[in-house]
């Protein structure tokens, strides 16, 4: 499902973030498919699933900072993958695993093509946050 398949390298990027054990509580809804007509059907692997990481001791300053998190498979422009983080100085954005944009309080590219593997973006993205 979706929370596999995506869901996880957006948590291990967190980890690479803000390390270790960072996330200390996990709230979440998620969508399964429905039914069939007939009945069949349905059951299958997750959708779609939002919710909400709360970042825990092992966060260090960033204890108590709220990530909200959306993953799913129903969009209309093919395949999607985007991290935002907003803080009280802006908005970053990891897209595709290896692009940081700023996208708040002004939008530019900080990283606008890094390897994939997200190590550019991700070092980029924690050296903008401190």
């Amino acid at each position: 499902g979706i929370l596999r398949e995506v869901g996880t390298h957006f948590f291990f990027g967190l980890m690479e973030l803000f390390g270790e054990r960072c996330v200390g509580c996990v709230r979440t809804d998620v969508s399964y498919p429905p039914p069939n007509i007939d009945g069949s059907g349905g059951g299958g692997a997750e959708v779609a699933a939002r919710g909400t990481l709360r970042l825990g001791r092992a966060a260090g300053e960033l204890a108590g900072l709220e990530i909200a998190l959306e993953v799913g498979t129903d969009s209309k422009v093919g395949d999607v993958y985007e991290l935002e983080l907003t803080g009280e100085r802006g908005t970053l954005l990891l897209k595709d695993f290896c692009r940081l944009k700023r996208t708040a309080p002004v939008e530019e590219w900080v990283v606008p093509n890094g390897s994939y593997g997200r190590v550019e973006s991700v070092v980029t993205l924690i050296d903008e946050m401190r």
